[in-house]
């Protein structure tokens, strides 16, 4: 999806060993555009517990989209202790907006429970990122 401008997943189910969408370049910052995702399964089965040419269900690198927006959808990575989404460069976080709206983000077996105090278990490099689940601001 490189220089793409609001780019809309819909109605997918993509069962990858990489990762499912991988969103912007390895350089640059985050760009105004929105990432939508609507009505998808996005599954990895890669081990994603690094933050270095990461591969996991989704990957933002240098200039992605800066909103992203995860509707009726499953994020996962089969993988336990390996995120689900992943921000490739973790100096541009605080530039990201999530929302996520009925939609379920998973780990190995574990789902996440939408607190703020196990964000960094699915969210990878995304600490400084604005999340909202279902309307409501977390982070």
């Amino acid at each position: 999806m490189q220089h793409s401008s609001s780019v809309l997943i819909k109605d997918c189910d993509f069962a990858v060993t990489k990762y499912a969408v991988r969103a912007g370049q390895s350089s640059g910052s985050p760009r105004e555009d929105t990432l939508t995702i609507i009505n998808c399964k996005l599954s990895s089965e890669s081990v994603c517990s690094s933050l270095t040419k990461p591969e996991t269900a989704i990957v933002l690198r240098g200039d992605a989209p800066n909103k992203v927006r995860i509707i009726n959808s499953t994020v996962e990575n089969t993988n336990s202790d390996s995120y689900a989404i992943a921000n490739e460069t973790i100096a541009n976080s605080n530039q990201f907006t999530i929302d996520i709206v009925n939609t379920q983000i998973c780990s190995g077996d574990s789902c996440w429970n939408g607190s703020l105090d196990s964000i960094g278990d699915y969210f990878g490099g995304l600490g400084d990122a604005t999340i909202s689940v279902d309307g409501s601001k977390i982070q």
